[in-house]
């Protein structure tokens, strides 16, 4: 029995003296952070080099007078929000969200359930809303009659040619009330749609090549992930509603109101990921130091043996914040890299980044002894989210010539039985592979497969 014992307490021993070695040997191997990464320097300075916009001039500040009271002025009122927000955020505890004081105007959608349906039935089904449009022109007058104030509004937003996020690393700052933004652009491509059906070429023309040339603005100057989309969702928006506007004009004046934004492919600076890839890595960067703090800080609160053990392990030694900040900054700029290059090039691009051991997912197995917290946290923001959005930015072009043909098309008089071969013809063709977009017979659209970006085909009725 005495013997028994014994080798169990060598073993017990053996096995202390074990953890004991992996312990002093994560320890040492985590006593040093790394130094900045030559990718996280450069999206440092990405990140940096955005110059201001005063208020009175940035189209983003006024977004947020269109929530306002429909009889108040929205510039003015804009800026005053934005004032107060800073006031606000100024004063406040982290993470408390601000809640502007005093009446909001309230959608035309909200008011109007026969708006909102065919808002609805817009959005996804592109034939649908043709017929519904022409199912009752006098409906469609009276929507734009009823918010002209909103379409004034927004008609001013598009005059404004500059476009800079507020604080687009601040959790607390709300969104842009964009809702009313989209909603105004629909109700003013209604109104280009009216003028169409009146032949007024000239005028929807000018509607469209206005909205399409401050949506392609943006585009080019969010610095934020959510900004970049949104100026996707616009348009995309765009091109589906302008699709039909060209559709209410007669052949002979189709080509001549087709606005020149819709000849121009989306430029690289446009769908470019860089400065939208610097601020997401910028905000990680914060939030892995704000965490870090917050452990150190509570332990120090708390004086409990157990939770200084634990902050220093985990805020000193298994948690590296430059290592993180690198580890991110390589993904962030591998996938800048994957939709700088040429259409033809990108899916390939994708798939080898995403298989690739730097890149792709790793089990609990994969995580390495140096840094395993930081390794952890950036693991769990896989790639292939920020690629979906990569090939979101890059569809816009497919949709850019899909709607410039069936445009051109219509306005050279080609008829239903002969799209499909003029389609197969045309050098307008999809940006990825360059094949000729896809022609329904039975819904008289032509397609672009948006599925790469986890999306439904865009369709355009003819």
């Amino acid at each position: 029995m005495r013997k028994l014992k014994s080798v169990l307490l060598k073993a017990v021993a053996a096995i202390f003296l074990l953890l004991l070695v992996l312990v002093l040997a994560v320890l040492f191997i985590n006593r040093k952070d790394q130094p900045p990464s030559e990718a996280a320097v450069k999206l440092q300075k990405i990140a940096a080099n955005v110059p201001p916009v005063v208020d009175r001039d940035n189209a983003y500040v006024y977004v947020f007078g269109l929530s306002s009271q429909e009889n108040s002025d929205t510039g003015s009122a804009a800026l005053k929000h934005v004032d107060w927000l800073r006031k606000y955020l100024a004063n406040v505890d982290a993470y408390q969200q601000p809640e502007y004081p005093g009446e909001k105007r309230e959608r035309a959608e909200k008011r109007d359930p026969e708006l909102k349906q065919f808002t609805d039935l817009c959005r996804e089904n592109n034939r649908g809303c043709a017929e519904s449009l022409e199912q009752d022109p006098a409906r469609v007058k009276a929507w734009t009659e009823r918010n002209a104030k909103l379409i004034d509004d927004y008609e001013q937003l598009l005059e404004l040619r500059q476009w800079r996020e507020l604080w687009p690393g601040d959790l607390r700052f709300p969104t842009a009330p964009m809702s009313y933004v989209f909603e105004g652009q629909r109700l003013m491509l209604l109104k280009a749609w009216v003028m169409a059906g009146k032949g007024e070429v000239a005028g929807c023309k000018s509607l469209l090549e206005r909205d399409l040339k401050f949506w392609r603005m943006t585009l080019a100057e969010s610095s934020s992930l959510t900004g970049k989309l949104l100026a996707t969702t616009a348009i995309e928006q765009h091109f589906k509603m302008g699709n039909l506007v060209l559709r209410q004009l007669p052949a002979t004046d189709a080509s001549k109101a087709i606005p020149e934004g819709w000849r121009a492919p989306i430029s690289a600076r446009e769908r470019s990921m860089e400065r939208i890839m610097a601020n997401e890595w910028e905000f990680a960067d914060k939030a892995g130091g704000r965490a870090a703090q917050t452990v150190e800080a509570r332990s120090t609160e708390e004086q409990t043996i157990a939770h200084v053990v634990w902050a220093k392990l985990v805020g000193r030694f298994l948690f590296q914040p430059q290592a993180t900040s690198n580890a991110n900054a390589a993904r962030m700029l591998a996938i800048v890299k994957v939709f700088d290059r040429e259409y033809r090039d990108i899916p390939a691009a994708d798939k080898t980044m995403q298989a690739s051991k730097e890149f792709a997912p790793k089990g609990l197995l994969g995580i390495g002894i140096y840094n395993p917290v930081g390794e952890l946290l950036v693991n769990l923001g896989g790639v292939d989210t920020f690629s979906k959005y990569g090939f979101r930015l890059a569809n816009l072009e497919g949709a850019r010539r899909a709607a410039l043909l069936t445009a051109q098309l219509r306005g050279d008089g080609v008829k239903i039985e002969g799209v499909a071969d003029a389609v197969k013809g045309s050098e307008l063709r999809d940006p990825y592979d360059g094949k000729p977009f896809a022609w329904n017979p039975r819904e008289n659209s032509i397609l672009f497969r948006q599925t790469l970006a986890g999306r439904t085909d865009l369709k355009l009725v003819y």
